[in-house]
C-alpha cells in the first residue's frame, strides 16, 4: 500500500501552481486505482463519489482530493474535483473557475499503457504512457497481492451497517487499511483508512451505484481536441478565454 501514500502526496500539491504538468499526477493513477480495488472487492463495475483525506501521524489535515470514480471491468475513471480541493488556495481555485477547469478526467488504461488526461469544458485531452515501473508493480498487485484480513465487528456508517476489516499486505506490514463494507451494498467500502508511520489517509464513499457504466465512459471522447500533454491545457485554457475576449470586445 506504499503506492497509495506516495501517489496521494503527489495530488495534494500537483494542482497548487497553475502552469504545471497534469501528466505527472496521471501517471500514478493507474497505481493508486489499484490499491483500491483491492481493497474495495469490487471491479465489474460501480460508480461512487470519493473524498479522500490525508493527515499527518500527528493528526493535521494535508488536503483532499474529491473525485467520482466509475469503474468497468477493471478499468478506472476519475473525474476529479479540482475546486473543492481544500489544499488549493483560494486565489487558484477562483483562477480554475475562471477558465472553466473546475474538474479533470483521468482514464487509467494499462491494457494499453496509457492514461488519458481529459478536461471536459475545453473539449480537450491528451495521453499519458504508464511508465514501466508502474505497470510491474500493477502486475504484480494483481496477480500476486498477499492480503491477510481480521474482522474487527460490525459498525454503522451513516446509514449503513458495516462490517469493519483490518486489512495487512504482506509486504507492507507497517501500513494498516481499515475497511468498513456495508451490508446493505454487497459489501462495497463506504469508508476506507491506511495508516502508516508517515501518513495517514481516510476515504468516505458515497453515491454508490453497483451498475456497470457505460464503456464509452472509459475512452476519450469523440471530437476532443488531442493536445500534446499535460503541460498544454493551462495555456490553452488561457488561449480559448482570450480569443472570446477579443470576439466579445469586436461586437
Amino acid at each position: 500500500m506504499k503506492a497509495t501514500m506516495t501517489l496521494l502526496l503527489l495530488s495534494l500539491g500537483v494542482f497548487c501552481a497553475m502552469g504545471q504538468d497534469f501528466s505527472t499526477f496521471a501517471s500514478g493513477m493507474p497505481q493508486m486505482n489499484a490499491v483500491l480495488l483491492s481493497l474495495s472487492a469490487h471491479t465489474n463495475g460501480f460508480t461512487a463519489l470519493v473524498n479522500m483525506e490525508l493527515f499527518t501521524p500527528e493528526g493535521r489535515a494535508e488536503g483532499t482530493l474529491p473525485f467520482r470514480w466509475s469503474v468497468v471491468d477493471g478499468i478506472c475513471r476519475q473525474e476529479l474535483l479540482l475546486t473543492q480541493m481544500t489544499q488549493l488556495p483560494p486565489e487558484a481555485r477562483e483562477g480554475f473557475k475562471r477558465i472553466g477547469f473546475e474538474s479533470l478526467v483521468i482514464i487509467s488504461r494499462p491494457d494499453r499503457k496509457l492514461v488519458y488526461v481529459i478536461q471536459p469544458t475545453l473539449r480537450a485531452y491528451c495521453e499519458v504512457p504508464i511508465p514501466q515501473p508502474v505497470l510491474d508493480d500493477i502486475a504484480k498487485r494483481t496477480s500476486a497481492l498477499r492480503l491477510s484480513s481480521t474482522r474487527l465487528g460490525d459498525e454503522a456508517v451513516g446509514e449503513h451497517a458495516c462490517e469493519k476489516l483490518e486489512v495487512v499486505e504482506a509486504s507492507s506490514p507497517d501500513e494498516i487499511a481499515t475497511v468498513w463494507r456495508a451490508k446493505d451494498l454487497d459489501a462495497f467500502p463506504v469508508r476506507i483508512k491506511v495508516s502508516s508511520p508517515r501518513r495517514l489517509m481516510k476515504a468516505t464513499l458515497s453515491e454508490v451505484r453497483l451498475r456497470k457504466p457505460d464503456a464509452a465512459l472509459m475512452e476519450p471522447p469523440v471530437g476532443y481536441l488531442k493536445l500534446l500533454d499535460g503541460k498544454a491545457f493551462i495555456p490553452y485554457a488561457l488561449e480559448l478565454q482570450k480569443k472570446r475576449r477579443g470576439q466579445n470586445e469586436s461586437r
